[in-house]
């Protein structure tokens, strides 16, 4: 039976199991990218599995089925939620087969409304991580140690696949180079420089934290726009940890305080001092770093 074949069939058979509400198909086998031992993805929505269960089946030698029974409240806060983006391909690569009460087709809809910011949010994350791992590069190449060093960089180039993934609109998959590849070759040939050039390793260390400052860093505007938009609203200058703290960043669970410095460094954001008086006193002075943009 070929991989259309296992899908109907298990599509049947799951629209007739007992108080399903929704059955959707999702994933690589949906969007026609099944790996050689690859996976077959369906949702099952029941709402009397308060926690989730996953379910392997072996249709075939080389081909699993993955079957996820859950509540559509589990659902939503899947699709929600930054920390756990297993679902994210729902909202480019999926098809309700079944919805009994039309409750997921809505909340599919409603959540592919707020898509594009997700997506944003998710190029911030990234570039955050990607600016902490260059920076540690340095200081380790400055220390002499370039191993360390080259390991900064490699694990930054990850955060670089994403960034330019979520560009695209899409979500990372297993095979992420892959699919860089197909994105944007450029940036996939500079991890096969960084990985195989012959060019001793201090060499190969410096010219990729060359194209970071001038291919990424140069970009932090563009990348930092959700963050930028937030201080634009904002009244008067904040704190990195009421940034960090706040509903709309705190679900991306970073640490701003490099990017924070990075925008005042390109003249994007201004840095003020505060005295907190709760923690001063005569013999000591508290003061807190506050951000706040810079009006053009």
């Amino acid at each position: 039976m070929d991989i259309k074949g296992i899908i109907n069939k298990y599509a049947n058979g799951l629209q007739q199991k007992e108080n399903i509400d929704a059955l959707i198909h999702f994933g690589g086998s949906y969007a026609n990218d099944v790996w050689h031992k690859s996976d077959i993805d369906f949702i099952v929505i029941d709402n009397n599995y308060h926690n989730p269960v996953e379910i392997f089946d072996r249709a075939k030698k080389d081909v699993i089925v993955h079957i996820y029974l859950m509540s559509s409240k589990y659902l939503t806060e899947s699709l929600q939620s930054y920390n756990d983006p297993k679902f994210c391909c729902i909202l480019t690569e999926s098809n309700v087969l079944f919805d009994k009460t039309g409750q997921v087709t809505k909340i599919l809809t409603q959540t592919k409304a707020t898509h594009g910011e997700y997506l944003r949010l998710n190029i911030l994350k990234e570039f955050c991580q990607l600016l902490e791992k260059y920076y540690r590069s340095k200081k380790f190449m400055e220390k002499g140690k370039s191993l360390d060093s080259y390991k900064q960089l490699l694990d930054s180039m990850v955060h670089w696949a994403k960034i330019v993934i979520y560009q695209e609109g899409q979500y990372p998959k297993q095979d992420i180079w892959d699919q860089v590849c197909h994105i944007n070759l450029g940036v996939y040939k500079l991890y096969e420089e960084l990985l195989f050039n012959r060019e001793p390793l201090t060499k190969r260390i410096e010219l990729m934290q060359l194209v970071y400052l001038n291919n990424v860093i140069s970009k932090i505007e563009d990348y930092c726009r959700p963050l930028l938009e937030f201080f634009h609203s904002q009244d008067c200058p904040l704190s990195c940890r009421s940034i960090k703290s706040h509903p709309k960043f705190k679900k991306l669970n970073v640490d701003f305080h490099i990017v924070l410095d990075e925008l005042v460094r390109q003249g994007l954001l201004f840095e003020d001092t505060v005295l907190l008086k709760g923690l001063s006193n005569n013999n000591l002075q508290v003061k807190e770093i506050r951000y706040g943009i810079v009006k053009k």
